[in-house]
C-alpha cells in the first residue's frame, strides 16, 4: 500500500539475503548518520540501521526511512512521506518514537528516527502463547494505559497559535507499540497518520488505511477518521494481548470485516488468568459499534483502565522492566521467536567498519517529481537530545504481516451522504488459509483447522489458488504502460505462511504492485521440511483505461 512503505524481514537473514544488500552501506547521509546496514526493503523505500557520528569517538544508533527515487515515486507518495515528517516534528514526547531529521537529499527523501531497542507487545503476547501461558494481565493493561498517554497528548497537541492540531494516529496495532530493554513503551509509525480536520475537509482522498482487524466500524462505513477510531484500536488492541491474538483477524478480508461489524469479542474473564473483573465491560465500551458510546477522550479511557490494575502503578512499571530484561535474554524471546537479539542489533552498529567510507551518501537516480529543488527542512526535535532508541527497527525481526496497512478506495462521498463500495480483490473460495499473521504477530485467527498442504506437493500448484486475486488486482490497477509480464519470488517458512514476496519489475502503479504484493504474502502452502524460496513467472493480459 502506499502508505506502509516498507515490510520487515529478519535481521538474522538480511546480510544472507542478496535483495538487501546495498551500494550505500558505509555512506554518510544528511551529513551524519553513517548507513550500517539496510534492515528492510518495500516497495516505496529502504530502512537502515545507522548510527550518528561526531567527534572523539562520540556513536549513537539511529534508524534512517529513504524513499527510493529509481521507482518513479509519486508526488502523493512524497507528500504522504513529508507529513509523517512534519507530524512528528511537533510530537516530542517520551511515549512516542521521534524523528531527529529530515531532508531532501540529491533527489532522496530521508527520515532520520530514533532506535529503539526492544521488541513490539504483540511478541510479547505471541511468546506467551507458544509456550501455552497466559500474559500478566497487570502488565498488558499498564501498556496500554501508556498508550492512551501518549495518544492523549497526540489528539490534544495544538498549533503555535494555540489552535488544536486532533492528530489521528490511525494505526495503533501491538506492532506499533514498542518495549525497550528498561520497560519504557513508545507509540510509533505516524506514516498514515493526519488531522482530524484534514481528513473530513479532503474529500478527494475517501480510503480505508490501516488493518482491518483493529480499524472502527464508522471508517469502514466511509466517515472521516477519528480520535475515537484511535480509542476504538486501543481497545481491540487490549483484548488482543491478553486473548493471544486479534480475535477480529480471520483468513479472508470479508471475514474480518463481518467479525469487525459484528463487534463479538469473547469474554475475557473466566477465559483469562489474572483477567480482573470489569475488563470486559471495559473492553465493550472502547469498541463500541456507535463512536458516542465509548470512552470521549484517551485521558477518560486511560483513568478508567488503570482502575483495574490489581496492583499500584509504580509496581507494575517495575515488573514490566523486570520481564523486559529477562524476557529479552537471548535464550528467550529472541530463540522461541526466531528474532535478532538486541545484543547482536548494538553489536551491528557499534563494531562497523565501512570498508571504503564515502563523506556522503550520492544518487545517481532522477529526483522523484515533487522533489525540484534540493532543500533542507530541519525540524524542532533535531535540536533535542534524544536518549530512547528507534521505533522502526524494533519491528525489523518480525516476518511480514499478512495483514498489510490496508487503502481500499472508495467512491467519493459527498458530506453526510452514503459511503462508496469498499474494493476487495476476491479470494477464491477453494483458497483456505489455515492461519492469519497481523503485524501483531497474531497467528491462527480461526481455531481448529488443519494445515492445508499444496495439491500433489506442488508449490507451484498451491500458487495458482492465487492467481484470480492476482488477476483482479490487474483489472483494478493496471494501465496500457502496465507491464503484462512479472516474477513473483515468495520466501517461505516451515510452517508454510510466506515470509517475503517480491514482485518484479518495480517500475508499475504503486496501488497494482501493493496489491500483487499483498495477495502473494497471503499464499498458503503446507509444512516445509526447511525454509524455501521460489520464483514464478507469470503473464497478464492489460487492457489499459
Amino acid at each position: 500500500m502506499p502508505e506502509n512503505l516498507l515490510y520487515f524481514v529478519p535481521v538474522g537473514s538480511a546480510a544472507q539475503d542478496e535483495e538487501l544488500q546495498d551500494d550505500l552501506q558505509g555512506s554518510v547521509t544528511l551529513g551524519r548518520y553513517r548507513l550500517v546496514s539496510p534492515l528492510a526493503k518495500g516497495g516505496m523505500g529502504v530502512i537502515y540501521l545507522a548510527r550518528q557520528e561526531g567527534d572523539a569517538g562520540f556513536m549513537r544508533p539511529a534508524v534512517i526511512k529513504r524513499l527510493r527515487p529509481d521507482i518513479g515515486i509519486d508526488d502523493k507518495m512524497v507528500e504522504l512521506f513529508m507529513r509523517e515528517a512534519r507530524i512528528l516534528s511537533r510530537l516530542q514526547h517520551p511515549g512516542i518514537v521521534g524523528v531527529l531529521d529530515f531532508a531532501v537529499e540529491e533527489g532522496c527523501h530521508v527520515m532520520a528516527l530514533e532506535y529503539v531497542a526492544g521488541y513490539h507487545a504483540g511478541l510479547w503476547s505471541r511468546y506467551a502463547r507458544k509456550r501455552g501461558q497466559d500474559v500478566d494481565p497487570n502488565l498488558m493493561i499498564y501498556v496500554v494505559a501508556q498508550v492512551l498517554d501518549a495518544l492523549d497528548y497526540v489528539h490534544t497537541r495544538t498549533d503555535e497559535a494555540g489552535e488544536p492540531l486532533v492528530i489521528v494516529h490511525r494505526d495503533v496495532t501491538p506492532s506499533n507499540v514498542l518495549i525497550d530493554r528498561e520497560g519504557q513503551v513508545k507509540l510509533l509509525d505516524f506514516g498514515i497518520a493526519r488531522s482530524e480536520e484534514e481528513a473530513t475537509k479532503d474529500a478527494s482522498e475517501r480510503s480505508i488505511k490501516g488493518k482491518f482487524s483493529y480499524i472502527a466500524p464508522e471508517t469502514l462505513d466511509g466517515y472521516p477518521p477519528s480520535t475515537s477510531g484511535d480509542l476504538y484500536s486501543c481497545g481491540v488492541m487490549l483484548h488482543a494481548l491478553l486473548w493471544g491474538r486479534n480475535y477480529f483477524l480471520a483468513s479472508t478480508p470479508a471475514e474480518t470485516l463481518r467479525r469487525v461489524l459484528a463487534g463479538d469479542l469473547p469474554p475475557l474473564e473466566g477465559h483469562v488468568a489474572g483477567a480482573p473483573p470489569g475488563i470486559d465491560e471495559f473492553v465493550k465500551q472502547a469498541t463500541a459499534r456507535n463512536p458516542e458510546d465509548r470512552f470521549l477522550t484517551a485521558a477518560e479511557m486511560g483513568t478508567e483502565l488503570r482502575k483495574l490494575l490489581s496492583l499500584d502503578e509504580r509496581s507494575v512499571a517495575k515488573q514490566l522492566q523486570a520481564e523486559a530484561k529477562d524476557l529479552y535474554q537471548p535464550e528467550r524471546l529472541p530463540a522461541l521467536l526466531k528474532q535478532a537479539t538486541l545484543e547482536d542489533r548494538d553489536s551491528l552498529w557499534r563494531n562497523y567498519v565501512p570498508s571504503t567510507p564515502p563523506e556522503k551518501l550520492a544518487s545517481s537516480a532522477p529526483p522523484p517529481p515533487a522533489a525540484a529543488k534540493s532543500s533542507k527542512l530541519p525540524l524542532a526535535v533535531a535540536a533535542v537530545a534524544v536518549v530512547a532508541l528507534s521505533g522502526v527497527i524494533a519491528g525489523l525481526a518480525t516476518r511480514p504481516s499478512v495483514e498489510q496497512n490496508i487503502v481500499i478506495d472508495q467512491s467519493s462521498r459527498a458530506r453526510g451522504g452514503s459511503p462508496g463500495p469498499v474494493v476487495i480483490p476476491p479470494v477464491p473460495p477453494d483458497m483456505t488459509p489455515t492461519s492469519a499473521m497481523d503485524s501483531s504477530g497474531d497467528e491462527e485467527a480461526s481455531p481448529g483447522p488443519t494445515k492445508m498442504r499444496p495439491p500433489g506437493g506442488s508449490l507451484s500448484a498451491s500458487f495458482g489458488q492465487s492467481i484470480p486475486a492476482l488477476r483482479s488486482c490487474y483489472e483494478l490497477h493496471a494501465n496500457e504502460d502496465t507491464p503484462g509480464q512479472l516474477r513473483v519470488r515468495l520466501s517461505i517458512g516451515v510452517d508454510g505462511l510466506v515470509e517475503d514476496a517480491l514482485i518484479t519489475p518495480r517500475r508499475m502503479p504503486a496501488p497494482l504492485l501493493d496489491c500483487l504484493t499483498r495477495v502473494s504474502e497471503s499464499a498458503r502452502f503446507g509444512p516445509q521440511s526447511e525454509p524455501v524460496r521460489f520464483t514464478l513467472p507469470l503473464t497478464f493480459r492489460t487492457t489499459g483505461g
